[in-house]
């Protein structure tokens, strides 16, 4: 240069260099920093309303000629049917803490998943009875009759129906079963129509007693037990709302030809069914 010094030369940086800067920039802000959170956390504890709704029904055709020394035999016959409705809602919310064994050596908190017992709602039962006694011996036994039956629990009475839950560690899941929810409506019933108080000769008052049978060990509450569904307990931690189907099951259902006591001369045909819908909806 003419003054001898060095002259000092400024460098403007280009569009090209700029633009990636400020895209380096933008990228860096976009990263989610570390131990951010990403929603709600978890509650320790999942607390769900419970309800129970469904219907079923029943029918029962008993056919016997019972014989009598020196004369013709008698002729009886009964065809009875019921039908059985329920619409609940239980009085404690199902409580499923967060499973699993903690750290220090404490027992699973889940081992203490408590049943539902206690709930209040609508139940119905309605039975027909049409029954029939021809005598053998004296005409003048002869006789039918007929009638329908009705018992139900007002929509805010308190009922006996429970929901049994246990608790799998090893599999983590709830496993839940749904138990008679009708029993106070069948208590109500009356088992007999009431123009006939003593009944025909040769019959019961009534065969339409959700599963029937001659033999012990079956009938309503059995009959009624569901089938045992499996939740997974991480399905419970997730879900606001869970919706089980349940129905009758072949352990609860009675023989199908009722167990007669004297097969050479009686007859008999039974069997139903019943479904129902367990709704679990988390509380907020």
């Amino acid at each position: 240069m003419a003054d001898g010094h060095a002259s000092q030369v400024t460098r403007q940086p280009s569009r090209r260099s700029t633009g990636v800067a400020i895209a380096l920039a933008l990228a860096v802000a976009a990263q989610p920093s570390i131990g951010a959170a990403h929603g709600p956390p978890m509650p320790s504890v999942s607390r769900f309303v419970v309800t129970y709704a469904g219907s079923g029904s029943w029918r029962t055709a008993y056919r016997s000629e019972p014989p009598n020394p020196g004369g013709n035999p008698d002729a009886d016959a009964a065809n009875d049917s019921s039908t059985q409705r329920w619409a609940l809602t239980f009085s404690t919310p199902l409580t499923v803490p967060r499973c699993g064994r903690p750290r220090g050596g404490a027992r699973d908190p889940c081992r203490h998943v408590a049943s539902l017992t206690g709930a209040r709602g609508a139940t119905a039962v309605v039975g027909h009875v049409a029954h029939s006694h021809i005598d053998g011996l004296f005409p003048a036994q002869n006789g039918s009759v007929s009638c329908e039956l009705r018992a139900a629990t007002p929509a805010r009475a308190r009922v006996g129906a429970t929901v049994r839950i246990r608790y799998r560690p090893a599999a983590g899941t709830i496993l839940v079963t749904a138990l008679i929810p009708v029993a106070n409506a069948l208590n109500l019933l009356p088992g007999a129509c009431p123009e006939a108080p003593d009944g025909l000769d040769g019959l019961l008052d009534s065969y339409f007693t959700p599963g029937f049978s001659f033999v012990s060990g079956f009938g309503p509450a059995r009959w009624f037990n569901s089938q045992t569904v499996a939740m997974p307990v991480t399905r419970l931690r997730r879900a606001t709302r869970i919706r089980l189907r349940v129905s009758s099951t072949r352990a609860g259902t009675p023989p199908a030809g009722c167990a007669v006591p004297s097969p050479a001369f009686e007859q008999c045909s039974t069997g139903g069914s019943w479904a129902g819908v367990l709704t679990l909806s988390r509380r907020r």
